[in-house]
């Protein structure tokens, strides 16, 4: 296989742990899974440096980070190594301790996996850093696991279709929010949800008069899943309860695309104390990838901890924790039930 002319620049930028350097010489659509003859590819490149440099905090930061958007922009941590590599494929702790796990015919997340077993058998406890970094990889695989695919496209089809959606008048549907009007074309609601298509095609009010009572939801709410709609993008800064209610909204009308957008935007956006709505809305909607996060943020968050000791948490979330809920237990107000 001929050599890539990318591969040697981007490992170069893995070795220095540089993120901005590859995101800015990475071409579209590389081929994450070629290297060089007889080397890793990146994405296991990126994990043995982070491996080696684990006990500094910042290195392992940059390099787990590294990590993330290599397997966002495609690389597929299940590709398994070929049998012939050059001996990169020992990782050594240092000159004394060598963890007996081979890289050859590993794929990146059975590799980790090899390793936590092989330090649950060492002396682990002297290299701390270096197995949260390991687990780290581990979590971030699973997270990413099943999330939507994405594709590279010019900068100018968003920004085509973000001119489309400003074009206020030309829009002949409207949205009476709790806060006010917002408008939007019929025809790029129809195409984007079987729910809304039914509605803006029949005979009744919102099919004839093309206006559609969304009282329980904002305004921005409304327009972050319009946004999210004509573009999958927005300028508009998200604060975390305007996406609850275009998740809500999206679910709601079946937008399957645009669910799935704010569940990975919600992922990014759990703290102590978003944590009850936004873990409430993944488990009510059954939002997997979003529970598996809310679920992976409350193992290492004190202050959750803390709310499920003392009795604070919803029953539903409780279970989503590994908790029991009791049906005498009253120490949580009950969730608001709506139907459609």
């Amino acid at each position: 296989m001929a050599e890539d002319p990318h591969f040697d620049i981007l490992k170069r930028f893995v070795k220095l742990a540089d993120l901005a350097g590859l995101q800015k010489f990475a071409p579209p659509c590389f081929a994450w899974s070629r290297s060089a003859d007889g080397e890793l590819p990146l994405l296991f490149e990126a994990f043995r440096i982070g491996f080696i440099n684990a006990e500094k905090p910042d290195a392992k930061k940059r390099c787990l980070q590294i990590v993330e958007w290599m397997i966002k922009s495609g690389a597929d941590p299940l590709l398994r190594l070929p049998q012939i590599l050059r001996d990169p494929c020992r990782l050594a702790w240092d000159e004394k301790v060598r963890i007996p796990v081979e890289a050859k015919g590993q794929c990146l997340l059975s590799l980790a996996l090899a390793l936590l077993e092989a330090l649950d058998e060492s002396e682990k406890g002297r290299y701390v850093g270096t197995a949260d970094f390991v687990q780290e990889v581990v979590s971030i695989i699973s997270r990413m696991q099943g999330q939507r695919p994405k594709i590279e496209v010019d900068q100018t089809v968003i920004e085509r279709w973000e001119a489309i959606r400003n074009m206020t008048a030309t829009h002949n549907v409207t949205f009476a929010t709790a806060d006010g009007p917002v408008t939007a074309h019929d025809i790029a609601l129809i195409a984007a949800s079987p729910v809304l298509s039914a509605m803006l095609q029949s005979c009744m009010t919102e099919g004839s008069r093309k206006h559609i009572q969304v009282k329980d939801s904002s305004a921005a709410g409304v327009s972050l899943f319009l946004d999210l709609v004509y573009a999958s993008s927005t300028c508009s800064e998200v604060q975390y309860k305007t996406a609850l209610e275009a998740l809500d909204l999206a679910h709601r009308w079946q937008v399957e695309g645009v669910v799935r957008v704010l569940e990975e935007i919600l992922q990014g956006m759990i703290t102590d104390s978003s944590f009850i709505d936004i873990a409430s809305a993944a488990t009510l909607k059954s939002l997997f990838g979003l529970e598996k996060a809310c679920a992976t943020f409350a193992q290492n968050s004190k202050a959750v901890r803390r709310m499920s000791q003392n009795g604070e948490l919803p029953p539903a979330l409780k279970k989503l924790l590994g908790h029991a809920a009791t049906a005498s237990d009253t120490s949580a107000a009950k969730k608001k039930r709506r139907t459609f």
